[in-house]
C-alpha cells in the first residue's frame, strides 16, 4: 500500500497540472501542464474562460495517462487559485468569463463596502481588509455593471464548486475556498447576513455546502472525457495557499516555523489559534484552514505579474535570456532604485531611476521591492502570534533562485530553508487527500512522510546590515507614496 499514487489536479492562474504523488514519500511520479490563457481587459480587467480552463484540465488528465495507463490511484486532490467568480446558470453552466483574483476593476466597490460596513467590522467578519481583488467586491461590481448576468445567475461560483460540478459530484466547498469568496463570517463559518444584504446576494445563491478539505465528495470512473480504470474516491481539497504552506510542512500544531509560497504571489503563512482572529496585525489576513478549527494567518502580495511585466516590457525577451540576464544580479544592498507597488490599485513607482539605469538592476529593484513587502508581513506575523519564527521555509517556482532565497535570508536575519520539492501546492493537496482516503492520520504524520527539506541559506551579516538600512528607506517611500 505505501507505493500506491494520488493524482491531484493543481489549478494555478497561470498552469493546471495534473500530478502523480506517491502517497508514502511525497515523491512526484510525473506531472503534466497545460498553460491558461488570460484575457486582459481595461481598467485591470483579467478573465478566463472556464469551458477553456476545464478543457486544459481534462488534456492534463488526458496526456497523464497516456504515459502512465496502468496506474492505480489512492484517491483524486486538488489545489485551486482563489478570489474566482464564475456566475453560472441553474445548470452550472457559465454566463460569462471567470474574473480572476486579480482583477482590480472593483475599486469602487471595495471603497463602497468599506463605508457600508467600516473597515474594522469588515476584518472581524471576513479575516481581512477589504479590497478591489475580493470576490464579494466584484460581485457588488457585476450587480451594478452587468445586471442582466447578476439577475439570471442561480449561483455565484470559484473554481473549486465548478470543476467539482462537472465531474457530477454537485456543488461543494471547503472552508478555505469558501473563506475566499469574503462573504463568510469566519468565527460562525456560514454566510454574513451583513455582507449579503450590503451587496445584494442571498445565501441560496452562493454555492452548496461547505465542509472540511479532508471531505470525500463522492466516487468518479472518469475525468470528464477521461475514462480511469476503477472507482477514484474525489476528496475536496483546498485553497492554493493552504495547500502550499501545508506541502511546506508547516502544519497545524507545529512552532517556529513560517511557511513562504513563491509564484504568482509571494506569500508567508503559518497556522494559528482563534486568539490570533482578534489581535493580528497590519494587513494580516486570518481565515479558516483545512479543518473546521482550523485558522490559517497569512499575508500576501503580487509577485508574478510584475516579473512577468518586467520580463515583457522592460526587459522583451524569452525565458532562456531572461534566466540568463537574472545571473547578472547582485543582491548586495547597494543599489539606490526602488521599486513600490500597491497591489489593490496595481499602481506602481520605480524610485532613482535614471539615464545609467541597466534592465538588471531594474529587476533587481522590482524583487527588492516585492520582498521589502514580504519583510513588513514577517514583522506584522511576529507581532501576531507574540513569538520569533527561527526559520522559514520556502517553496514554489520562485524559491528555484539561490540568489532570491539568500536575498531572503539577508533581509530576513534568519535561516530560509527551501524544501526539495518545488511543487508545494501539489504535495499539500495530496496530503489533503491521503488524509480523505484513510491513508494517514492526521497532517503531522503526513508531513513526517511526504515533506523533505532541502538547501539551507543563512544571513550574512554584512550585507544584512546593508539590507536593514535599505529597508528602512523602502518602508519610508513607500508610505509617502501610497
Amino acid at each position: 500500500m505505501r507505493d500506491q499514487t494520488l493524482l491531484v489536479l493543481d489549478f494555478g492562474t497561470s498552469n493546471v497540472r495534473a500530478v502523480l504523488v506517491k502517497a508514502g514519500t511525497g515523491e512526484i511520479v510525473r506531472k503534466v501542464s497545460v498553460k491558461n490563457h488570460w484575457i486582459e481587459g481595461k481598467e485591470g480587467r483579467w478573465e478566463m474562460e472556464p469551458e477553456i480552463l476545464w478543457e486544459h484540465a481534462q488534456s492534463a488528465v488526458e496526456e497523464l495517462f497516456r504515459q502512465q495507463a496502468d496506474e492505480k490511484l489512492l484517491g483524486l486532490g486538488f489545489s485551486f487559485f482563489g478570489d474566482s467568480l464564475i456566475p453560472v446558470d441553474e445548470n452550472c453552466k457559465p454566463l460569462s468569463n471567470l474574473i480572476m483574483a486579480f482583477d482590480t476593476r472593483a475599486w469602487a466597490e471595495a471603497a463602497y463596502l468599506r463605508e457600508e460596513i467600516g473597515e474594522r467590522a469588515f476584518q472581524e467578519i471576513v479575516g481581512g481588509p477589504c479590497l478591489s481583488m475580493l470576490v464579494c467586491s466584484k460581485l457588488l461590481w457585476l450587480r451594478k455593471n452587468e445586471p442582466q448576468i447578476f439577475q439570471k445567475a442561480r449561483y455565484f461560483l470559484h473554481i473549486q464548486e465548478y470543476i467539482l460540478g462537472k465531474l457530477g459530484l454537485g456543488v461543494h466547498a471547503d472552508y478555505t475556498m469558501a473563506n475566499r469568496k469574503t462573504m463568510l463570517d469566519i468565527r460562525k463559518r456560514e454566510w454574513s447576513d451583513r455582507l449579503m444584504k450590503a451587496v445584494g446576494v442571498e445565501a441560496e445563491r452562493l454555492g452548496g455546502d461547505i465542509q472540511a478539505s479532508i471531505y470525500t465528495a463522492g466516487k468518479i470512473e472518469r475525468f470528464g472525457r477521461v475514462l480511469f480504470n476503477q472507482e477514484v474516491p474525489v476528496v475536496l481539497g483546498a485553497h492554493d495557499s493552504e495547500c502550499g504552506i501545508l506541502g511546506l510542512g508547516v502544519v497545524p500544531g507545529k512552532e517556529g516555523i513560517l511557511g513562504n509560497i513563491s509564484g504568482t504571489y509571494e506569500m508567508l503563512g503559518c497556522f494559528a489559534n482563534e486568539a490570533s482572529l482578534k489581535q493580528k496585525e497590519g494587513v494580516l489576513e486570518c481565515g479558516c484552514g483545512p479543518t473546521r478549527d482550523s485558522v490559517i494567518l497569512n499575508g500576501s502580495s503580487i509577485a508574478g505579474a510584475y516579473v512577468t511585466w518586467y520580463q515583457r516590457q522592460i526587459c522583451r525577451c524569452p525565458e532562456k535570456m531572461f534566466s540568463e540576464m537574472e545571473e547578472k544580479v547582485c543582491y548586495d544592498g547597494k543599489g539606490e532604485l526602488f521599486f513600490l507597488a500597491d497591489d489593490d490599485r496595481r499602481g506602481s513607482i520605480l524610485c532613482g531611476l535614471d539615464s545609467s539605469t541597466q534592465a538588471e538592476q531594474i529587476y533587481q529593484a522590482v524583487i527588492e521591492g516585492i520582498t521589502f513587502k514580504l519583510k513588513t508581513l514577517l514583522d506584522d506575523l511576529e507581532r501576531t502570534k507574540r513569538e520569533t519564527f527561527e526559520s522559514i521555509v520556502c517553496g514554489g517556482g520562485g524559491s528555484s533562485s539561490d540568489r532570491w532565497m539568500q536575498f531572503k535570508a539577508d533581509l530576513f536575519r534568519r535561516k530560509v530553508v527551501r524544501v526539495d520539492q518545488a511543487e508545494v501546492s501539489a504535495l499539500g493537496a495530496a496530503m489533503i487527500a491521503a488524509i480523505g482516503v484513510g491513508y494517514y492520520q492526521n497532517f503531522s504524520e503526513a508531513a513526517s512522510c511526504m515533506v523533505h527539506p532541502g538547501k539551507i541559506f543563512t544571513p550574512d551579516t554584512e550585507r544584512s546590515k546593508r539590507y536593514q538600512k535599505k529597508y528602512g528607506m523602502w518602508r519610508g517611500k513607500y508610505e509617502q507614496s501610497f
